[in-house]
Formats: C-alpha cells, sequence, structure tokens
C-alpha cells in the first residue's frame, strides 16, 4: 500500500511541475534612445492549458537567445542563454514571445534570468513625479553614510537638483533618478537609472518624452480604479 502511495504522489508532482515550452520567438529589437521601455510582461493569454506569454526585456543588441524553462509551484523560470558570437557596444529593447502547454493555473510568478516581470500596460520605465512635495526632501544619509530618500542639491550658476536615492538602506549610494532645474526654477534634464540591478546605468529623458509617460501612467491609473 506505502508503494502504491508513493508512486501516486510521484504521478501527482510530476503532473503539478509538467510545463513545457512549445516555442519561443525573438522579435526585432528596438534601439534606447528617446522611447525608453520597460522590462515587463505586456500581454498574457490563456487557450485551455496553453500560455501565450509575451514580454519586454534589455540585452545586448547582438544577442540571440536560446530559451530552457523550468517550474516550481506557482513560479515559471525562463533562462535566456546569449549564443550570438557577436557583441555589440549598446543595449536594446527586445520583444519575446512564448508557448508554454500544460498549464494546472492563470495565477503564476514569472522569472527571467533570476529577475521577476510583472505585468504593466505602461511599455515605459518609471520617471519621476510631476510633483514632489517640499518637505520629502530631507536630504538623509544612513547609518553607514550612504545617501537615503530625496535630496535637493545645489549647484553652480544657482542650478539645483532633485534626486532620489530610494527607500532601502541597504542599496547602493546611486540615484534613481535626478531632475535638474536652472536658476529660473525651469526643468532642463532628466536621468533615470535603467536595466538590471546588478548591471544598472542612466538614461536621460527627453523632456516631450517625459510629459508623454507622465500622461500615460495617468491614464493607466485611471483605468485601474
Amino acid at each position: 500500500m506505502k508503494l502504491i502511495f508513493s508512486v501516486f504522489l510521484i504521478l501527482a508532482c510530476t503532473n503539478c511541475f509538467s510545463q513545457k515550452l512549445v516555442s519561443s520567438q525573438l522579435l526585432p529589437c528596438y534601439a534606447f534612445g528617446e522611447v525608453i521601455f520597460k522590462e515587463r510582461i505586456a500581454s498574457q493569454r490563456f487557450s485551455y492549458d496553453t500560455l501565450y506569454l509575451e514580454i519586454n526585456l534589455s540585452a545586448n543588441c547582438a544577442a540571440q537567445f536560446k530559451s530552457t524553462l523550468k517550474s516550481t509551484n506557482d513560479s515559471l523560470f525562463i533562462e535566456l542563454k546569449n549564443i550570438s558570437e557577436i557583441y555589440d557596444a549598446c543595449d536594446c529593447c527586445y520583444t519575446m514571445l512564448f508557448t508554454i502547454t500544460e498549464m494546472q493555473d492563470s495565477i503564476f510568478k514569472l522569472f527571467i534570468d533570476q529577475q521577476e516581470f510583472r505585468f504593466s500596460k505602461s511599455k515605459y520605465i518609471d520617471v519621476p513625479p510631476r510633483n514632489i512635495p517640499k518637505e520629502l526632501f530631507k536630504n538623509e544619509l544612513t547609518k553607514d553614510g550612504l545617501k537615503v530618500g530625496y535630496w535637493k542639491i545645489k549647484g553652480q550658476n544657482g542650478n539645483y537638483y532633485n534626486v532620489f536615492y530610494g527607500n532601502d538602506p541597504n542599496q547602493d549610494d546611486n540615484p534613481l533618478w535626478v531632475k535638474s532645474f536652472n536658476k529660473k526654477g525651469e526643468l532642463t534634464s532628466i536621468s533615470v537609472r535603467a536595466g538590471k540591478p546588478t548591471d544598472h546605468y542612466s538614461i536621460n529623458v527627453n523632456l516631450r518624452k517625459y510629459e508623454e509617460i507622465l500622461n500615460e501612467t495617468i491614464m493607466e491609473e485611471q483605468t485601474t480604479k
């Protein structure tokens, strides 16, 4: 009896984690620049036991991926191995399409190369808000001497900068975004941190594109209420 129960348990567990990656397709990349894309789940659709998944991610502009899938409990882990023999001096945003069969549930967590991807309607990376209360700019340091929270820093010739270092006291001392103003108080430039947590870089955001991103964010918030 114990043997029969053990065999049944093994078969049941095997069925729970039997998702299969049937296909993956890499669509032409879009270079970073004025348009700044977010790494995200762009869309997901279920049909019976099949998941059709679309993601956006950043990678080297000459990348070619070989995809493998693993699953545990409610999580899907997709590993992308870059098999390209060419390496470009730039990063681009890719769209990838995946077809995964034998899905048992429509609720799952997705990890691409150990980084969790979440669904987002907005295709742009997060940018600083338009208006930030003055009382938030406290220029605080952690016990280790790292900048944290909102800072207002005076520059030369009357210029100043609104800087956000995040709220995690254990993070590195690099800002998540910087807004630059001239002595008249006019916004002159914006830079935001992009890329993976272990390999990030700064991107300058075109001011017109900044307004477009803010307007799209407002529209998204209104549609989700």
